[in-house]
């Protein structure tokens, strides 16, 4: 009646088996989904006005990071620190890519970052 979804499935990025369409001489992986079964279902509950979990299976059939995390989109975020380095160097006429090599470089390395190169752009295009 309402077009809330009801039931849900949440699966794993590297579920199913898919072929890349690189030719296999070309490049060595040609494999990008390991079939890995890890899913959460979830119902919602009209009485509680809730969701509630059904069947939680979390074994991957791949290694799994927590340091690969940052990665994903939903945890890019840009420090207070950050941004006044990127408004200062902006400011001064420095480019923002090599803002953002001396902001990695103070972290250790760009995947220690908590964004990218584009979002430093973004920011200052916001800016503007």
């Amino acid at each position: 009646m309402t077009k809330q979804p009801i039931n849900q499935s949440i699966h794993c990025n590297w579920e199913g088996f898919c072929r890349s369409h690189v030719k296999a001489p070309i490049r060595k992986n040609t494999i990008v989904a390991m079939g890995c079964r890890a899913r959460i279902y979830a119902k919602f509950d009209r009485e509680k006005q809730d969701w509630v979990l059904l069947k939680v299976k979390l074994n991957h059939s791949h290694p799994c990071s927590t340091k690969k995390a940052v990665h994903y989109h939903e945890n890019w975020e840009l420090t207070m620190h950050a941004k006044c380095i990127i408004e200062v160097n902006d400011e001064a006429g420095i480019r923002p890519n090599k803002t953002f090599l001396a902001l990695s470089n103070e972290v250790g390395g760009p995947s220690n970052l908590g964004f990218s190169e584009k979002d430093v752009r973004n920011y200052i295009s916001s800016r503007l």
